[in-house]
């Protein structure tokens, strides 16, 4: 491994010499035009925008980033603070991360296998095994949330 990073500064110091980029000229007869104030373009050049929506493992990764840290909380009911008003906005928020998963699966009705399952990160498509492991990951830490 040693021999590596060895070579690696070695080859950086050989070829630096060919990626070294000197002005060939004087530099002052670089003069850039005045275009005038460009903050009044802001509201008048419309900007167009196309949005995808987000595939199902994005939806799934965002449940789970959300509900981990809510289904956390729960370990740390016990007998004496487990009261309405500590659990009910654990679940209401729960509930919410749900719903708006539900609405963005809906979204997806209709749309191209490549939209749909697209990665978080990446171009290769999803199989649906990796997606069902998503979806496990996420019943999973529910599941797990409730034996606590």
């Amino acid at each position: 491994m040693r021999s590596f990073s060895t070579l690696s500064v070695l080859f950086t110091a050989a070829l630096s010499a060919f990626t070294y980029a000197a002005p060939t000229g004087p530099t002052d007869a670089l003069k850039l035009p005045n275009v005038g104030d460009l903050t009044k373009l802001g509201s008048t050049v419309p900007v167009q925008t196309r949005e995808t929506p987000a595939s199902v493992a994005v939806i799934f990764t965002n449940v789970q980033e959300t509900i981990i840290p809510l289904t956390d909380k729960f370990t740390f009911i016990t007998p004496a603070n487990a009261t309405a008003a500590e659990i009910t906005p654990i679940i209401g928020q729960i509930k919410d991360c749900l719903l708006t998963a539900t609405v963005s699966l809906k979204a997806l009705v209709g749309l191209e296998l490549s939209v749909i399952l697209a990665p978080v990160e990446g171009t290769v498509q999803l199989t649906v095994a990796e997606v069902a492991k998503l979806v496990g990951g996420v019943l999973c830490v529910c599941n797990l949330s409730l034996e606590v």
